[in-house]
């Protein structure tokens, strides 16, 4: 009985070890890289956070009724094509912002992107930044490519 004894003892404390290390090697060591910070975009103004909202929102939106990349990303660059199409941008037009027509493309293919990670990047896979280069690349050819075949 007493061999019985300190043979649970000792399984005790080795079970107590190797779930303290266990713990210990979970806490140090990361498990997924998120690139929420893709590129440095310096304080973005209002209206572009709101371009760039209209994208992403409509991107993930698509993506998560079904709709593959590609088709939720044509989509999305269709409906934002003018800015009337874009709701939160209905007192820019009516009042006639001339910031509409200055807004930076690459910087809201930056903030588009990042908008994504952020909202539903993990499930499509964009966890690495040559995955969000990428897709900001894919970004900007098919806006490109929507543009000019109007």
């Amino acid at each position: 009985m007493t061999i019985l004894k300190t043979f649970m003892i000792r399984l005790n404390r080795t079970a107590t070890l190797i779930a303290l290390l266990a713990l210990v090697l979970t806490i140090l060591s990361p498990t997924a890289v998120f690139a929420s910070e893709i590129v440095d975009v310096e304080n973005p103004t209002p209206l572009e956070l709101k371009v760039a909202q209209g994208y992403a929102g409509k991107f993930c939106n698509g993506v998560a009724m079904g709709l593959t990349q590609e088709s939720a990303l044509k989509i999305a660059i269709a409906e934002n094509r003018k800015p009337s199409f874009n709701p939160s941008l209905w007192t820019a037009v009516i009042s006639n912002d001339k910031q509409l027509e200055t807004i930076d493309e690459n910087k809201i293919a930056s903030l588009v992107t990042s908008m994504v990670v952020d909202k539903c990047g993990d499930p499509l896979g964009l966890n690495r930044q040559t995955d969000v280069d990428e897709f900001t690349s894919y970004f900007i050819s098919t806006r490109e490519d929507s543009l000019t075949s109007r």
